[in-house]
């Protein structure tokens, strides 16, 4: 009987280290598509991106006569410059690591400016947090992005 309890506790422990249970991941971790590492610029200025990521998300339209939803892919990010985008329309530029423009589409930023204090930078230091509809943007055009650049 003995025997069969240790076998049973090592059973246990090699689920744990090899299947990482013991691992706890963030939300975003656990729900983002890819990382990613664009270079974003608001017009002229470059923003100090700290985190970026490609997500899904539910996209919903209202109308008088109804609605509808579906899914989409979203690049957020989240910098530390005292710059806010504006939350109107806005060009969003795609350009690649020659800094040729290789797309172009006009989209509204979301989010808005959620800045917040975040818990990993000290308590003056103010995090953004925005994002935006890739719909319309090639996955391929996506490899080949180095820099973003957003024009109002």
């Amino acid at each position: 009987m003995l025997n069969r309890s240790i076998f049973v506790f090592c059973l246990f422990c090699a689920c744990v280290l090899f299947t990482g249970i013991g691992r706890t991941q963030s939300i975003s971790e656990q729900l983002k598509q890819a990382d990613c590492q664009f270079e974003i610029y608001y017009g002229d200025q470059k923003l100090d991106v700290i985190k970026q990521m490609i997500t899904k998300r539910a996209v919903h339209f209202l109308y008088r006569e109804g609605g509808y939803g579906h899914e989409a892919y979203f690049l957020e990010w989240a910098y530390k410059n005292d710059i806010e985008i504006d939350s109107q329309p806005n060009w969003v530029h795609f350009y690649n690591s020659s800094n040729q423009k290789i797309h172009s589409k006009l989209d509204l930023i979301r989010f808005e400016n959620q800045s917040l204090k975040n818990k990993h930078f000290d308590k003056n230091t103010s995090i953004h947090y925005y994002g935006f509809s890739l719909e319309k943007v090639p996955m391929f055009v996506l490899d080949d992005t180095f820099k973003i650049v957003i024009i109002k």
